[in-house]
């Protein structure tokens, strides 16, 4: 009987350890976000910050830094995951704004990265694109709600929302800190430039850059009044508007636009230099 004990938790081991590897491959480079009930919006913020209303967020895992321009590079070399036809609607690598160039070129027929520059986030890259290389890395945009609750801690932060007494507490304006300056590359610090990824200080959850360097873009079409008409449970995208939502705010913003609950929506098809993504999974 011991034999065949030894066996069996020889053979078990053999088959549960690649998972375990696998799962610690994906926890290196993601945070869990544990769910629980929070507040979205901000009281005293833009019209569309307010009348929101308590929800709860399930768990999800984000990526702790904004997709880069090697990762990005990688799919664009798959021609299974990613079809020629479609690199056009997804990037422009000849994007360029004032000294700011897509760091990605075609050069023998391979999409690379500008040395210096692969851990840059990629730009230039529209919401189509973005929700491609999600699916093709096994994982998503992430809702509207699900990047705010993750800009402002989760759960271990989170507590805007004081049940017992029904008040709402304070909170960052930015993620991690209420100084912009020590978390965000944004007009009066970038220097009118990109940034390397991770390099400000994160936010509770260890997730980087949720405020500056790039705005980033999220699931959900864009809609006015999304926090008051919201579900209780896992909101997400309303089939309103033809905007795509984007979150967080960029190297050429103000202060003010990269609060945390500061809403912004452009064209899903616009690829410009101050619009990045980072990914979800469940």
């Amino acid at each position: 009987m011991q034999k065949y004990c030894c066996i069996f938790f020889f053979m078990f081991f053999l088959t549960v350890q690649p998972l375990f590897s696998q799962n610690n491959k994906v926890t290196d480079k993601f945070v869990l976000v544990k769910g629980g009930l929070f507040r979205p919006g901000c009281a005293n913020g833009e019209e569309d910050e307010k009348k929101s209303k308590k929800i709860y967020i399930s768990n999800f895992y984000i990526s702790k830094y904004e997709i880069n321009n090697l990762e990005f590079c990688r799919f664009l070399n798959d021609s299974l995951a990613c079809p020629p036809e479609k690199i056009p609607v997804y990037i422009n690598i000849n994007g360029k704004s004032r000294d700011i160039r897509c760091r990605i070129y075609l050069e023998k027929g391979i999409y690379k990265s500008e040395k210096a520059y692969e851990n840059f986030p990629v730009i230039f890259v529209s919401w189509y694109g973005a929700s491609a290389y999600c699916k093709y890395a096994g994982g998503r945009l992430p809702s509207e709600i699900e990047w705010e609750y993750a800009a402002k801690g989760g759960k271990r932060a989170c507590k805007f929302y004081n049940i017992k007494n029904n008040k709402s507490t304070k909170c960052f304006l930015y993620s991690g800190d209420n100084i912009a300056d020590s978390v965000a590359w944004f007009a009066s610090n970038s220097q009118h430039k990109i940034h390397e990824c991770g390099s400000k200080k994160s936010n509770f959850l260890d997730i980087f850059d949720m405020s500056g360097n790039v705005s980033e873009w999220c699931a959900d079409r864009y809609n006015f009044n999304f926090y008051s008409t919201m579900k209780r449970i896992n909101p997400s995208e309303q089939n309103i508007g033809k905007f795509r939502v984007h979150r967080g705010g960029a190297w050429i913003n103000s202060k003010k636009i990269l609060r945390i609950t500061n809403r912004r929506a452009t064209n899903p098809t616009d690829k410009n230099s101050t619009i990045g993504f980072r990914i979800v999974k469940d």
